[in-house]
């Protein structure tokens, strides 16, 4: 017996020896919080103040998301903290502008320094109120304790939520997903209805996607108005789910919603749900303590309500790694981040060119918008695209369609005329009979009369 023993021992202790990120996953699998990095500082946000140029602390410049396809600009939703937990406001306003020192965009092998860009901290207008599906993983590996710290940390979550419209859906999962409580802004049902006996009747294997795909189904429910955000976290690798990843990122997409991911551990799958959340203009944490649940679960929430956004246009299509620089007295931030804006298959995308009244003759302010189309083709070149002509309702339906048409038209002659292939483009006119607002205004008839298109294929 004494020499089993040993054998055990010295195979345990070739384990420890023979591997640090195997170390980490032994104590991760005995229930224990692995070690984290070297080098590993997280920030959660968990207050905030204003911005003192000259105040001597520690301070860090952050590149939480980014958005590459809400316009022409691509958005970089940033924040400026101090003392890896506080909120630097004000560092935006017309006085600390100068502070904003340069940004540079490199893609395609070029670097572009960026001169026309703005910068501006987030107002009530920015702020949406917000559908949130909490998505848990109660797997096997995660174990009570953990999972109990889950638990506490999603009720302190929900009780500290300070947005009256905002409305959370509970979903945990193993091999099965559950919906624990449909989307609400109840906070006292929210809280009845929360598990706190640890991985009760879960307990099996991982199915994250498939637990993405519930939460976005379930936030389907939301009004229009609110921002749709999944939240969700794991432990380790997803084993048993039905969907793809590609095939989330299209869903959450079409959805319009954000996924906020979370790995816990070092036994989770690399770029796995960081990628998810890059793509679906999310945010992404690596965490390594329990006691960091309830921290990280405020911290997306801070961010996801105050930020500092900065735009600008992108120079070209492609993959871009975008470096910002905050110039302070004696001192200097940097952040680095990437972004790819080349549209997606399913994308629809406002052209902004200009015809006279029931003319189908581009006006020379429409010339910036075909450079931008003809840009994106060039850079993808086996993408095909529908381009889609909409008028107001204003007039006869039939000269409405056939409008639609011509303008559609003129829009893919441009485009052929400066060298993109005609078998790449698709026009087609919809008359009035696609609205997106309401006809009986200026405003929804300025908002019907249209150009998109539509990426068929990328």
């Amino acid at each position: 017996m004494r020499n089993v023993r040993l054998v055990i021992s010295l195979l345990l202790l070739a384990i420890i020896i023979s591997s640090c990120s195997q170390f980490g996953q032994l104590k991760q699998i005995l229930g224990e919080d692995p070690d984290p990095p070297d080098g590993y500082e997280p920030t959660f946000i968990s207050t905030q103040k204003p911005f003192n140029a000259n105040e001597q602390a520690k301070r860090t410049l952050q590149l939480s998301r980014t958005d590459p396809y809400k316009s022409d600009k691509v958005r970089l939703y940033l924040h400026f903290i101090q003392s890896d937990t506080i909120f630097l406001t004000d560092a935006a306003t017309p006085a600390n502008r100068k502070y904003w020192c340069e940004v540079t965009d490199e893609v395609n092998g070029k670097t572009y320094k960026i001169k026309d860009f703005t910068i501006r901290q987030s107002t009530k207008l920015d702020r949406k109120p917000q559908a949130i599906a909490l998505v848990m993983d109660l797997s096997g590996s995660m174990g009570d304790n953990r999972t109990i710290a889950v638990e506490k940390a999603v009720y302190n979550f929900i009780r500290e939520m300070k947005g009256p419209n905002d409305m959370v859906s509970l979903i945990m999962y193993d091999d099965s997903v559950g919906v624990e409580c449909a989307l609400t802004k109840d906070r006292s049902e929210l809280l009845s209805k929360l598990r706190t006996d640890g991985l009760g009747t879960y307990g099996k294997q991982t199915a994250t996607l498939d637990a993405i795909a519930v939460g976005i189904d379930e936030l389907s429910n939301a009004p229009q108005n609110l921002e749709r955000v999944v939240m969700v976290f794991t432990d380790g690798q997803d084993n048993n789910s039905h969907h793809t990843k590609n095939e989330i990122i299209k869903k959450a997409r079409s959805a319009n919603t954000m996924v906020c991911t979370i790995d816990y551990g070092v036994m989770i799958q690399e770029f796995f749900l960081e990628d998810i959340a890059n793509q679906t203009n999310g945010t992404y944490n690596h965490i390594y303590m329990s006691k960091e649940f309830d921290m990280v679960f405020k911290d997306i929430y801070h961010r996801l309500n105050d930020f500092y956004i900065l735009e600008y246009e992108p120079p070209t299509f492609g993959e871009h790694t975008v470096t910002v620089k905050l110039c302070l007295p004696d001192d200097e931030k940097v952040v680095q981040g990437t972004y790819n804006n080349v549209p997606y298959a399913g994308m629809t995308k406002l052209i902004n060119v200009y015809f006279d009244t029931g003319k189908s003759i581009l006006k020379p302010e429409s010339k910036k918008a075909i450079n931008i189309v003809y840009n994106m083709l060039v850079a993808s070149p086996s993408m095909v695209i529908e381009l889609q002509g909409h008028t107001d309702s204003r007039g006869d339906a039939d000269k409405n369609q056939g409008l639609s048409e011509r303008r559609a038209n003129a829009v893919r002659d441009a485009l052929i005329k400066r060298g993109i292939n005609g078998s790449r483009i698709i026009a087609k006119g919809y008359g009035e009979t696609q609205p997106i607002a309401n006809n009986n205004t200026a405003a929804g008839r300025a908002k019907n009369r249209r150009t998109v298109f539509v990426v068929i294929s990328e």
